[in-house]
């Protein structure tokens, strides 16, 4: 299998779901489109698990819902939750190319105790984030399921590349918990 040399939403989405529609309507956004609080946690070029520390004002922890692992890839559908309180802050798919890490750094991520940004930090693997594309999200079924909303609304993700050694070695959707406001107006789907 060929994996993508840029993180596609598609492909990532269906890893673990049915469909896009599944996790929700997707319409791509610049960064002055973001509400502040979603621009600060999306809009840049780091660990999506340093930014939501730095934020939240502590660890936050891993809890790995599914997983697939092959002879080229493993990826993982996650949550990172606040370590005080466990309130879940972020909704992540990971498809991680084996080839380009080492096999002690792949067998951390496996692991699945320590967040992924957490575990490339700890072995000092030399490293690029690069984000790719800013989402608006009107949350559908699974998303509701994950962050436990009883309605649609709307909420902010990203897809990102993160480089090791200059090889594009793992592929991110990062979604973030919605504020709890009603959803405005319907993005358009991004299909």
């Amino acid at each position: 299998m060929s994996l993508p040399l840029t993180p596609d939403l598609r492909s990532l989405v269906t890893l673990f779901s049915r469909s896009i529609d599944d996790i929700g309507r997707f319409q791509e956004v610049t960064g002055d489109q973001l509400p502040l609080h979603f621009r600060r946690l999306l809009d840049h070029h780091e660990h999506m698990t340093v930014t939501l520390e730095a934020a939240y004002g502590g660890p936050v922890i891993v809890e790995v819902k599914r997983r697939r692992l092959n002879r080229t890839y493993y990826a993982r559908k996650s949550v990172l939750r606040r370590q005080r309180g466990g309130e879940i802050l972020q909704y992540c798919v990971v498809r991680l190319r084996c080839e380009f890490l080492d096999e002690t750094v792949r067998e951390d991520i496996e692991g699945e105790v320590i967040p992924l940004g957490r575990v490339l930090i700890h072995h000092n693997v030399l490293r690029r984030v690069q984000r790719f594309s800013l989402w608006q999200i009107m949350t559908g079924p699974d998303l509701r399921r994950t962050f436990g909303l009883d309605r649609p609304v709307v909420t902010y993700g990203r897809t990102a590349m993160i480089y090791c050694s200059n090889k594009p070695a793992v592929e991110l959707l990062e979604i973030l918990r919605p504020r709890e406001e009603p959803a405005g107006a319907s993005p358009s789907a991004a299909h």
